[in-house]
């Protein structure tokens, strides 16, 4: 569930969201955080999203040139 304030005038101050649970969802969750920690560990980093460095996506990204540095 979420709990959040709503700001607006005339309305609830509090207003909650219920999310289904989505076992898919949190599987594949858990799937790219413990990549994420093998890389983290010395083990292989994830698989990219980025298609290349010069894609919006990584021009954004702090990690991109870490990323892309065995292109190089």
């Amino acid at each position: 569930m979420i709990l959040y304030w709503n700001v607006g005038k005339f309305r609830e101050p509090l207003v909650q969201h219920l999310v289904e649970r989505d076992e898919e969802t949190i599987d594949g969750l858990k799937k790219m955080v413990s990549g994420l920690r093998a890389s983290l560990q010395g083990g292989p980093y994830p698989a990219r999203i980025c298609s290349s460095i010069d894609c919006k996506r990584a021009e954004a990204c702090q990690l991109a040139k870490l990323c892309f540095q065995e292109d190089a």
